[in-house]
């Protein structure tokens, strides 16, 4: 039961992720409130990428809207560089994602 549920926790955050990129696409931007809160959760997410890779994607997919005004692109690119290593053994659109957030921050 406790196997599901994990299942099904990880299927609703991969989905909020989802939404949540999407709407930063939608706006084009992140809307500044939002950023110090999220930065770290989601910077979390693409170091957990081996255990979760479709939740690092998403996660990457949202840390896009970051690169442009961060005050600490060298985590970022950490992070992505990372995931990427990851994404090129597990998941290549989590290896795509990471990428392309690389080459904006370069």
């Amino acid at each position: 039961m406790s196997n599901k549920t994990d299942d099904a926790d990880l299927n609703l955050r991969v989905m909020a992720l989802d939404i949540l990129a999407n709407s930063m696409f939608a706006l084009g931007k992140l809307p500044e409130f939002l950023r110090a809160p999220l930065r770290p959760v989601l910077i979390k997410d693409l170091r957990n990428a081996e255990s979760h890779p479709r939740t690092a994607l998403m996660a990457a997919r949202c840390l896009e809207f970051f690169i442009r005004g961060d005050s600490d692109t060298m985590e970022l690119n950490e992070a992505f560089e990372f995931a990427m290593g990851v994404g090129e053994a597990k998941h290549a659109s989590l290896m795509k994602q990471a990428q392309r957030c690389i080459s904006n921050i370069r």
